[in-house]
C-alpha cells in the first residue's frame, strides 16, 4: 500500500459503503480510510456474508476481494448488480481474469494507493448517483 497525503476531504454526501474481504488487514485498512472520507462503512469476510448483510442493511457500494472463501466477488458482483441502486468495485492482487465482466463498476488492483481508492470510489458512487 502507498501512502495518503494529507488532504482535507468536504463531503458532500454520506454514502453507506460494504467492505468484503478476507484479508483482515486490508479490509481494517480500507474502513479506516472510507470512515476518515465521511462515508458510513460496514465489513463482510466473504461473498455470502455480504448478501446476508445487504439483505437487510442498504448500502450505496460494496467494495469486494475476488478471490475468498464461500462466495468469490465475482459471484457477489453479478447477484450485488441485480440490486437496484448499487455499484460493485472488485479488487484482486492478481491481475483480473480475462474476459472480466462481472459487471463491475471499477477494479483495484492490490496494492492500492489509498488517494486512488477514495478516487475511485468518489467516481464510481458519483456515476451511481447520476444514474438514479
Amino acid at each position: 500500500m502507498h501512502g495518503r497525503s494529507m488532504k482535507s476531504a468536504v463531503v458532500t454526501n454520506h454514502s453507506h459503503i460494504l467492505v468484503v474481504d478476507d484479508d483482515v488487514p486490508i479490509r481494517k485498512l480500507l474502513v479506516a480510510v472510507l470512515t476518515d472520507s465521511g462515508h458510513a462503512v460496514s465489513e463482510a469476510i466473504h461473498g455470502a456474508h455480504a448478501l446476508d448483510m445487504l439483505a437487510h442493511t442498504p448500502v450505496d457500494l460494496v467494495i469486494s476481494d475476488i478471490m475468498m472463501p464461500l462466495m468469490d466477488g465475482i459471484a457477489l458482483c453479478r447477484r450485488v448488480k441485480a440490486m437496484p441502486g448499487i455499484a460493485c468495485i472488485l479488487m484482486s492482487s492478481a491481475p483480473p481474469p480475462t474476459p472480466f465482466n462481472a459487471g463491475q463498476d471499477a477494479f483495484l488492483a492490490k496494492p492500492f494507493d489509498l488517494d486512488a481508492v477514495e478516487d475511485i470510489v468518489a467516481t464510481v458512487l458519483s456515476a451511481t448517483r447520476n444514474a438514479d
